[in-house]
């Protein structure tokens, strides 16, 4: 699978491949030149010359886990998280991956560093992990005023200061680590799938389902609406469900032009219809479903969109 990169501030994009088949969860860049990527069955490529195809180079991460979060820090000095309470670190430009103590079994789905001695992570127990050492030690807080949304992205500005973004329009803040959480008007329901901040400055930018983009220049403590992309497209369009793998449920967004009969149908390998989740008239706008894959055995399925003349599929991943 792809890469995808800019080099005039998001007027265009160019796909890289690879040269792997797996799904990609987390990409950094410390300079220009020289990235991470993380993704499915523990794997992590790395370049050392902005991108290019086939410039990826497989490293040894010394674990089967999904990887969804890579900070790199410089060309020697990177973290990456991942399903299992993984916390691996290098020191040498990947040449070897180091497990770190998480304290925790729970998937560690984002992860945020200031330096190479303080860093910030999410669990999905709704949990902030922090070190202050390098990840000799990682502590953990929970995180208060969550009120039933899922947490997907953690953003840090300071060695006590974090933003965390989730559905609902959920934006949480502290400015002690954790002791105290702030909940930041948002001004949407809509979920808000990552965040990212400036330390020092204040400046910080989220994005979510239907193009939202928020903006704050005081560190979170406000926000405004920036300008997003909430025009329905002229095609349907079908997301990649997220979680993605998961266990036992996820949620597929797509996006329908005009009104149109809509079946949602989900299938085995073997081409079997395992799940029917919808089968019905449907306005022009964003939708999405949601699926409980409880009943079903671990491991790769089909799910397909069919909207009028018009089909999409993608695969999704269960794991047990």
């Amino acid at each position: 699978m792809s890469v995808y990169k800019t080099t005039d501030g998001g007027g265009t994009w160019a796909a890289y491949s690879t040269g792997f088949d797996r799904y990609w969860y987390g990409v950094s860049f410390c300079d220009p030149q020289t990235g991470t990527v993380v993704g499915t069955e523990g794997t992590i490529l790395r370049t050392t010359d902005g991108g290019a195809d086939f410039s990826w180079v497989q490293q040894s991460s010394g674990t089967p886990e999904h990887l969804w979060d890579v900070a790199q820090l410089s060309p020697e000095v990177a973290w990456v998280v991942g399903s299992g309470g993984t916390i691996l670190r290098t020191s040498n430009g990947g040449g070897t991956w180091s497990a770190q103590t998480s304290g925790t079994a729970a998937t560690i789905r984002s992860l945020s560093a200031l330096d190479a001695s303080n860093a910030f992570a999410l669990s999905d127990q709704d949990t902030l992990l922090r070190t202050t050492n390098g990840g000799a030690t990682w502590e953990s807080r929970p995180i208060a005023n969550v009120r039933g949304a899922m947490l997907m992205d953690v953003a840090a500005s300071g060695p006590e200061e974090a933003l965390v973004v989730g559905t609902k329009g959920t934006i949480l803040r502290t400015t002690d680590y954790g002791v105290s959480w702030t909940t930041s008007m948002s001004g949407t329901s809509d979920e808000l799938w990552s965040v990212d901040l400036l330390p020092g400055t204040g400046i910080g930018s989220v994005v979510g389902y239907r193009g939202t983009i928020l903006r704050t220049t005081n560190g979170g403590a406000t926000w405004v609406k920036g300008d997003g992309v909430e025009n329905l497209p002229r095609e349907v369009g079908l997301s990649q469900n997220y979680p993605n793998p998961f266990n036992p449920s996820t949620t597929i967004h797509y996006v329908l032009p005009s009104r149109s009969h809509v079946t949602l149908t989900v299938f085995n390998t073997l081409g079997q219809q395992v799940a029917v989740l919808w089968n019905e008239e449907q306005q022009a706008g964003y939708h999405e479903a949601q699926f409980d894959a409880s009943g079903l055995a671990s491991g790769v399925y089909v799910y397909m969109l069919q909207a009028g003349n018009h089909a999409q599929t993608r695969k999704m991943v269960i794991i047990k």
